[in-house]
Formats: structure tokens, C-alpha cells, sequence
């Protein structure tokens, strides 16, 4: 069921209303750079929809595909409030390291986590050795640090470049 939301969050009124009318057991929404408008959830807005979830005794799974990207602000997932286990973190290498890094980070705490292990050690078995070792080590390097301060500068270049020119053209089409 979709939710509303604004460049706040999800509409509190209208997800509170989903869980009650649907009986969901979760909610999937990226609240840092959300696809595609970019919107950042509020701390405020984060913790009352941790609330909820909470309440339904649901799972908040929060994606977190771009969490290098910030160009000017460093985001804060919303895991690291749930005391309760009841947000699935999920966060990959592939879009700040390399398409090629096809490999990604799912956290979990509480009864939550025991099951998903389980499953996912049966699954683990039929990932590339040399992949996950590839990414242990990049993630691992004192580079790592070095290469997403990097990408966060040239990420700032780049939007400053595009909103010149975008500047210029709107100057060029209003006269």
C-alpha cells in the first residue's frame, strides 16, 4: 500500500493508517536520499515512524543505497535509533565502489536476525569467494575513507556544475 510522504518523510497519519487497515508487517523506504527526489527524512519524522513500526509490531526496512553520496550532509541511519529490532538495514558497495561490487550489508537485530542468518548462510555458500574479498578489502583500507571523501567532492562539483548550467539556460529562456 503506498504511503504519502513530503521532503519531511513518509505522512505519519497515512502509515499509521496502512498498518491498521492492512495488518502490513513492514514498511521498505529509503528516509536518506530517497529515489528519486533526493528527500532526507527528519530525526523527528524517523523516530515517529520507528514508533509506529514499533506499535505494529512491524519491520521498518530501510534502504540506504546511497549513504556515501551525501554531498553536504553525512545522513544518519535510522538503525542506529532501533534499540528494539525492528528495522532491516540495507546498504550495498555496488553504486560508491563499482557496479561490479555486487555486494551488499543486511543488519538486523533481535529474533529478526537469528532468522535471516540462517537463511542467508545457505545462500552465503553460493556468493563469489573472491567477490567478498574483494569488498572486505576495500571496505577495510584506509582508502575507503579517503575515496568517499573524494566522491563527496566530486559529487559537489558536479551538481554545482549542472545547477550553473541550468542557471544559464533559465537566464538565456527568460531574458
Amino acid at each position: 500500500m503506498p504511503v504519502p510522504a513530503s521532503t519531511e518523510g513518509p505522512d505519519v497519519t497515512a502509515l499509521e493508517r496502512a498498518f491498521t487497515e492492512t495488518g502490513a508487517r513492514g514498511f521498505y523506504a529509503q528516509p536518506n536520499f530517497a529515489n528519486p527526489t533526493g528527500a532526507r527524512w527528519s530525526a523527528a519524522r524517523a523516530a515517529h515512524v520507528l514508533e509506529i513500526v514499533r506499535t505494529h509490531g512491524a519491520f521498518l526496512i530501510e534502504d540506504d543505497w546511497a549513504h556515501d553520496f551525501g554531498i553536504t550532509a553525512d545522513p544518519v541511519p535510522v538503525v542506529t535509533r532501533d534499540d528494539s529490532g525492528h528495522v532491516v538495514y540495507l546498504r550495498s558497495l555496488t553504486k560508491s565502489v563499482s557496479p561490479a561490487i555486487r555486494v551488499a550489508a543486511l543488519v538486523a537485530r533481535g529474533p529478526l536476525h537469528h532468522r535471516l542468518l540462517t537463511e542467508l548462510q545457505s545462500q552465503s555458500m553460493y556468493v563469489s569467494g573472491l567477490l567478498q574479498a574483494a569488498a572486505f578489502d576495500v571496505v577495510t583500507q584506509p582508502a575507503w575513507q579517503s575515496h568517499r571523501r573524494a566522491l563527496r567532492k566530486q559529487l559537489r562539483a558536479r551538481r554545482d556544475l549542472l545547477v550553473a548550467a541550468l542557471r544559464a539556460c533559465l537566464e538565456i529562456l527568460v531574458g
